[in-house]
């Protein structure tokens, strides 16, 4: 689970850089809710290992 989180955080990061730079245009803040959502399964496998 922790490692979906970190995956997800990265996609995250590219979907944001994607927005920023244009060269992947998505609707706005799906970077942000990308990286959120990585770093909430990762903190909650951590919390429970």
């Amino acid at each position: 689970m922790q490692i979906l989180g970190i995956v997800l955080m990265v996609i995250g990061a590219i979907i944001w850089c994607g927005n920023v730079f244009g060269f992947m245009p998505t609707f706005p803040l799906a970077g942000y809710l990308t990286i959120a959502l990585g770093a909430f399964l990762s903190k909650k496998a951590k919390a429970g290992a």
